[in-house]
């Protein structure tokens, strides 16, 4: 049950980036705009992050996925760059991936 709301909660992130777009990225964006960018692309990469600890290799994770959660993360960084926690996530996430 915990992993079903782990996906929900990324389905729900990756909507909000869905309409968001890359309109928060532009350096004129009104600041709460880049705010709720910043803050859905963190939380998607974080569940993300969950689901693919939560599978245990039970569910094959593709290759755009592990993309899309890196590409997140490294977009976080660019603004966070002093961020331990984001550094964390990437390096979590390297591990998990699989090497093939």
């Amino acid at each position: 049950m915990i992993f079903l709301n782990r996906r929900a909660a990324l389905r729900y992130f990756e909507e909000a980036i869905i309409k968001i777009e890359e309109m928060d990225r532009i350096e004129s964006a009104w600041l709460p705009l880049r705010a709720c960018g910043f803050n859905a692309r963190y939380f998607a990469a974080q569940s993300g992050l969950m689901c693919m600890s939560a599978s245990q290799g039970n569910l094959i994770f593709d290759k755009q996925f592990l993309q899309s959660l890196l590409s997140r993360i490294d977009l976080c960084l660019k603004d966070s760059p002093d961020d331990e926690y984001l550094k964390s996530m990437k390096s979590a996430a390297l591990r998990l991936t699989p090497n093939n």
